[in-house]
């Protein structure tokens, strides 16, 4: 009865609903009385109101069972399934749908297998068990082909690559959706056809082809309008939105989603609202708008908890951490984290508490808190294994820095003014531009010379931006293990290194001890940021203890560290290169008195400690201070900063810091 009256016109439907089941009661009309318990629960959960839905939908099948209507009562249990499906409690769906299953297995009810099979995958989605995901929407897909039910084929079309999307198959998903797409126009399906445009738009736009994204959501947006459908019309504005985000048109997307937010607030879509609250948030945030972000992030976060979305809720409450995390007020982002991580555990949904896991050892790491951030970051590459999520290992990977690599964990340091003016905001640990580079980068590097490799070690002699490249972290090829899981890597400052270390006799080099030399105290430059930090790990893998700052003396090195004062002269060499790269570039301006007296100073420091290996000249220390102040803070070749060549500034060089 519900459905000839206006969508949102559902107190009208419930007063009716319930005179109904008055009727029906008093007639002894079970049936009729299970399908007014039924539509009662429809309507309560169309009003979010889950446990009064609950309530009735249970009568509803109670009643089912009893007078043995067996296709009722699959109804009946894929409707509870819906329901704990929108509360996240995906265990509890998994477990009603896979009642209704069997029941419409045995009746050989093939529409009502086809449409809990899709359930079940949607489920098994969100609980990131992806064969189990493609398992089921095949098996809806063929089942929907079977019977000549074309809008269900389109349908089984979309969710497979739905899937495909989120495993980052994006040629594949792609595929699908093409597919459907297909169908939706032979049929002239124009709200799906809406629907197929907006997901491959998405597609497009994880693929970073921006203009190929907005192109299809105004597709769909358009037609939308055609036909009057406020709700996909506003999910186009939403993803227009985020496609401006990603292309940091700001302006552009904040006018997008408030116009997302009008239509969805008009029309009482909660979720829909609380999405573009969410959205505008992050946009808020990358304009440094931080009270703003925090105020959007906190309406999505209350609407989502009002409506028990609560995969969503874990996300507003990640998105407020990363707020708080890149404030540097830990104690909130660190708040705010767990809560994100109590979520994700409790509704299963474990790509995300994956995230959540990386997101809080990142935050521990820029505590100081080593041990815990490594644990943390351990338990997502674990749930990141276990679902065969490859690109987030490799975000895994990448921040458990593997060996060595792990000295690369330094502190998040605090921006001067001038840093922070230019600071944008990026997510913790989900990235899709720094994907696309490492997708870009491995295409680029190891593709090409896959069939080369007949040896398990790779020698790489990385050139200027190279060093920025995470080679450990790329595949050889498109679902392969990672180059490090198949190869030892080394990596080689130049090829004279290489040489000489090849060259020199096994004995020529000691094999005992450390020195490790942090800070060195010079009056006239800043301590290198992160350093201490960086060397007190060091200390912890070698187990030699640093010296720091004023403990570095000449003597101390020289009488108790090394026997042979030659080699201090080496290690002085060393140590006047890394004062090089202390020097902050943005504190002068270029000609300025300040910036020549700087140059002189350590001109005179360079040329107090005579070196044959190392020529001082002004020319040399200008152009380090034009490499230093294009690089900032990258690092920097070990030839460069010894001769002093300026190399020149590519467009790579500025992708290379994208994937850093």
């Amino acid at each position: 009865m519900c459905e000839y009256f206006p969508r949102l016109d559902f107190v009208r439907c419930l007063w009716l609903q319930e005179k109904a089941l008055v009727v029906e009661t008093e007639i002894g009309d079970r049936e009729g009385e299970a399908d007014c318990y039924e539509k009662l629960g429809e309507v309560f959960e169309s009003l979010e109101q889950y446990n009064r839905a609950k309530e009735y939908l249970v009568k509803a099948l109670v009643i089912r069972t009893e007078i043995g209507d067996r296709k009722g009562e699959a109804a009946n249990y894929g409707n509870l399934g819906n329901l704990f499906q929108s509360l996240g409690k995906y265990h509890e769906a998994k477990e009603y749908y896979e009642k209704a299953l069997v029941i419409t297995t045995e009746i050989s009810d093939r529409k009502g297998e086809a449409s809990i099979c899709r359930n079940l995958g949607t489920v098994f989605q969100s609980l990131g068990q992806y064969n189990k995901v493609k398992e089921y929407h095949e098996k809806a897909l063929v089942i929907k082909t079977e019977i000549g039910d074309r809008k269900g084929e389109a349908a089984g079309y979309r969710n497979l690559g739905t899937v495909f999307h989120s495993l980052k198959q994006y040629d594949k998903a792609r595929e699908f959706h093409d597919k459907a797409l297909v169908i939706r126009n032979e049929i002239s399906d124009r709200k799906g056809e809406a629907s197929d445009y907006g997901n491959l738009g998405t597609v497009f736009q994880s693929l970073g082809q921006y203009d190929k994204a907005r192109e299809y959501h105004e597709k769909a947006l358009v037609i939308t309008s055609e036909i009057s459908d406020r709700k996909g019309g506003a999910a186009s504005y939403i993803n227009l939105g985020t496609v401006f985000h990603s292309l940091k048109q700001y302006d552009k997307a904040k006018e997008y989603l408030e116009k997302g937010l009008v239509i969805t607030t008009e029309i009482g879509d909660r979720k829909g609202e609380a999405a573009s609250y969410g959205n505008l948030g992050t946009v808020f945030q990358s304009l440094e708008q931080y009270d703003k972000a925090k105020e959007y992030y906190e309406k999505a976060l209350v609407i989502r908890t009002e409506i028990g979305d609560r995969i969503e809720e874990a996300s507003d409450y990640g998105n407020l951490g990363t707020l708080f995390h890149s404030l540097e007020k830990y104690d909130k982002a660190k708040e705010y984290y767990e809560k994100a991580l109590v979520v994700t555990t409790e509704i299963g949904e474990r790509e995300r508490e994956a995230v959540d896991l990386g997101n809080l050892g990142t935050l521990l790491l820029s505590l100081g808190q080593y041990d815990m951030a490594k644990e943390h970051h351990e338990k997502a590459l674990v749930i990141r294994t276990e679902i065969d999520d490859r690109k987030g290992k490799a975000v895994s990977y990448g921040n458990l820095e593997c060996e060595d690599r792990s000295l690369n964990m330094v502190e998040s340091q605090s921006l001067s003014p001038e840093q922070k003016s230019s600071a944008r905001f990026r997510l913790v640990e989900e990235d899709e531009e720094v994907i696309s580079s490492l997708s870009l980068c491995c295409n680029f590097f190891i593709s090409p010379l896959y069939d080369l490799f007949e040896e398990p070690e790779v020698i790489i002699v990385p050139d200027r931006s190279f060093y920025k490249v995470p080679f450990a972290a790329m595949s050889e090829k498109e679902g392969a293990e990672y180059f490090s899981e198949t190869h030892r890597i080394r990596i080689i400052p130049s090829l004279t290194t290489l040489k000489i270390i090849q060259d020199s006799p096994e004995d020529y080099h000691s094999n005992t001890g450390a020195l490790i030399i942090c800070n060195l105290r010079v009056d006239w430059l800043p301590p290198l940021p992160g350093a201490g930090k960086e060397a007190e790990m060091v200390e912890r893998l070698v187990g030699v203890p640093p010296l720091v700052e004023e403990e570095a003396t000449k003597q101390i090195v020289q009488f108790v560290y090394l026997p042979l004062p030659a080699v201090l002269k080496g290690q002085w060499c060393g140590l006047i290169n890394t004062m090089m790269l202390l020097f902050e570039p943005w504190k002068y301006k270029r000609g300025s008195k300040e910036r020549g007296q700087v140059w002189e100073r350590i001109s005179e420091s360079l040329n107090e400690h005579e070196s044959p290996r190392f020529t001082v000249n002004q020319k040399s220390i200008r152009d380090h201070y034009i490499l230093l102040e294009k690089e900032q803070k990258y690092k920097i070749r070990e030839e460069e900063k010894a001769s002093g060549i300026a190399p020149q500034h590519t467009p790579f060089d500025e992708s290379m810091t994208e994937i850093i």
